[in-house]
């Protein structure tokens, strides 16, 4: 995950530094006052709602004139009882976890875009090679409607269906519902997890997110639901800032 990008310039002298500290405190005032502000992603702006917020960015440097450094990148909390409003099922709760989903929204070049239609690792499993090469047959879980295929480490893969059948990457990728590691964790109520990371493509910009063992069921749904939702926070360049 790559963090947040300083823009270059001449150091702010100490009385600048008092001035913003007093902007950001300002503004923070505001957006308390005012809802949620705009931020951007590369060239893209989005207005987050109510619930949403950025973590892991420090606030002020995205918010004052002249500061935003123009990541690539955002990272966004979206709770679990704003998620299951809209996908059906979904689990908020496994025990003492709380199911809030961590987003990184990303802005992606045409090439990078390309790149994750079909991910590179799907050509790599239809040529047993990589993290592919000489992996075993796939298990079935009935209960979940998910082949679970190891991939060595601790390691493994989803898929809705049984990869074994796949011809093309396409296919692959269509079916693929990312990675997986499994772990102990004693604050859920059976003391094992699994911490599985996938992502979508929205017309605008591409969505990394996370999902538990708890939320394997409701996996396409949750998918479907961020990448309407978040491309639905895009502002569109001709409406006022």
């Amino acid at each position: 995950m790559a963090g947040a990008r300083h823009g270059a310039g001449a150091p702010l002298n100490h009385a600048a530094r008092l001035t913003h500290l007093c902007m950001a405190m300002c503004l923070l005032a505001a957006v308390a006052a005012c809802g949620s502000p705009d931020y951007k992603v590369g060239d893209t702006h989005i207005r987050l709602p109510k619930g949403a917020k950025v973590i892991g960015v420090p606030f002020w440097l995205r918010m004052l004139p002249g500061l935003d450094d123009n990541s690539r990148e955002l990272l966004v909390f979206l709770p679990a009882a704003d998620i299951a409003k809209s996908v059906a099922g979904y689990s908020t709760r496994d025990g003492q976890v709380v199911q809030d989903e961590r987003l990184l929204i990303s802005e992606v070049t045409v090439q990078e875009r390309e790149h994750y239609r079909v991910h590179s690792l799907m050509n790599d499993f239809l040529a047993h090679r990589g993290r592919y090469e000489g992996e075993s047959a796939a298990t079935y879980f009935p209960n979940l409607r998910v082949w679970k295929l190891d991939v060595g480490g601790g390691l493994f893969d989803l898929f809705s269906k049984n990869p074994s059948g796949f011809q093309t990457a396409q296919e692959a990728q269509q079916s693929w519902m990312g990675s997986c590691q499994e772990m102990n964790l004693v604050a859920t109520a059976s003391g094992r997890d699994w911490l599985c990371s996938d992502y979508v493509l929205t017309p605008s910009l591409m969505v990394d997110f996370s999902y538990s063992l708890k939320n394997v069921p409701n996996h396409a749904r949750l998918r479907r639901y961020l990448a309407t939702t978040v491309e639905q926070w895009v502002v569109p360049s001709d409406s006022p800032r």
